[in-house]
């Protein structure tokens, strides 16, 4: 003699693994002293990296020693 019960959906398969989280975004450092190509490369970059935008050398030593710095853009050309 055999009994079937009937099972509930939920109890018939086991729970789905859970979402594994994503990896940060790594860390841009954008320096320059002229507004404009701070900001267009913050266009640029934001939906691929976390960015930190300094205008001066002082600010982005500040930024580097707060902060994981995975990619820093400088500019070269700096005011005498």
């Amino acid at each position: 003699m055999a009994v079937v019960l009937p099972i509930q959906l939920d109890q018939a398969r086991p729970d789905p693994q859970p979402a594994l989280p994503q990896p940060a975004r790594p860390t841009l450092l954008v320096v320059d002293d002229e507004e404009g190509p701070r900001q267009s490369l913050q266009v640029i970059f934001k939906d691929d990296f976390h960015l930190l935008l300094a205008s001066d050398g002082p600010s982005a030593v500040s930024l580097a020693q707060e902060h994981r710095v995975d990619v820093a853009v400088l500019d070269i050309r700096w005011p005498a």
